[in-house]
């Protein structure tokens, strides 16, 4: 299902784009659906009629290769036990699609802690895909995501234990291939948002200048539309900045023309701190992680409605195109 334009509050810094779900948008793609009680981000889950609309809209794309959750979860599996690593990867992107599904559709917690399993299981075997194509960082950020449903899902034992395969599988990988600086061909990092959706964030080396990067990024709030189609809110930011001791910082003003200067260290940050301010910090702290937290407010940064950067971000890949 394609992402459909929703209302977007854009300055010039910002590219609009339309947004897809990221199991057929690239190949390592980070996606994750945040529960909070029995409704989706975005959706209110007793809108029954909604709920029905959304399943049949995903039950009509023709190209799915499996029609359920648990029938997708068996061939899945035997397609990655045979090193059908693509044909694995469609299949375990359709569970994760029918996965969300199912929380969209909770109407209990019983329900919606099912289906936060259901999310992370599809999670950790999108991981493990990775894993046995080579791809040691994607994988460990697809076994960081599953990890992170935990904080976000009600008290749930099957979740608990989900969480622990998570966790058994990030273990297995610790010190394999990590990626401990940004190479010269750069990165990418992602977050989960909802609904198979997440913000992006690339970093580009600038070749002669220490620690200072190409910035490009996009950022998305999905939605459910009344009549069931899938619509999102976007921002996308793009910058030239610079890390001092590992922090990077962008007064976003989105009435200004083109990408932002960002290569000056920023003393006093307390003008940033008002409600009409925008101020977007980067901290690369720990490999294959990347932290950002907005100063002041995410309604002052010209992104749509309910958008904003903040959050954890985990290295999905690198060479950006």
């Amino acid at each position: 299902m394609a992402w459909r334009k929703s209302f977007v509050r854009m300055g010039n810094n910002f590219r609009f784009k339309f947004a897809w779900p990221l199991s057929r948008h690239c190949g390592v793609a980070i996606i994750a659906f945040a529960l909070f009680g029995t409704s989706a981000p975005g959706f209110a889950a007793s809108n029954e009629d909604s709920v029905g609309r959304y399943r049949d809209s995903l039950l009509a794309d023709k190209n799915l290769p499996c029609r359920s959750n648990e029938a997708c979860a068996a061939a899945g599996v035997i397609a990655l036990e045979a090193g059908h690593i693509e044909e694995a990867r469609k299949i375990v992107a359709a569970e994760l699609e029918f996965a969300v599904a199912d929380s969209i559709a909770a109407d209990s917690d019983n329900a919606a802690n099912s289906a936060s399993a259901r999310i992370a299981m599809a999670q950790i075997y999108h991981g493990d895909i990775d894993a046995k194509a080579g791809n040691a960082a994607a994988a460990r950020a697809w076994y960081r995501f599953a990890i992170d449903q935990q904080a976000l899902a009600l008290k749930s034992p099957v979740l608990t234990r989900v969480i622990a395969v998570a966790h058994a599988r990030l273990a297995a990988l610790a010190g394999r291939n990590v990626i401990a600086r940004i190479p010269a061909t750069g990165a990418t990092f992602e977050r989960y948002v909802a609904l198979g959706a997440n913000n992006e964030i690339s970093l580009v080396p600038v070749r002669g200048k220490p620690d200072t990067y190409t910035l490009s990024s996009s950022f998305i709030r999905p939605v459910v539309t009344q009549n069931g189609d899938l619509s999102a809110n976007v921002g996308d930011l793009a910058a030239t900045v610079r890390f001092f001791a590992g922090e990077a910082r962008v007064p976003v003003d989105p009435n200004r023309d083109g990408p932002i200067d960002a290569t000056h260290r920023l003393g006093n940050l307390d003008k940033y701190t008002g409600a009409e301010q925008c101020l977007i910090e980067f901290q690369l702290g720990t490999a294959e992680t990347l932290k950002v937290r907005t100063l002041g407010s995410p309604d002052a940064c010209g992104f749509g409605f309910n958008v904003d950067a903040d959050g954890i971000y985990y290295l999905t890949r690198t060479g950006v195109q």
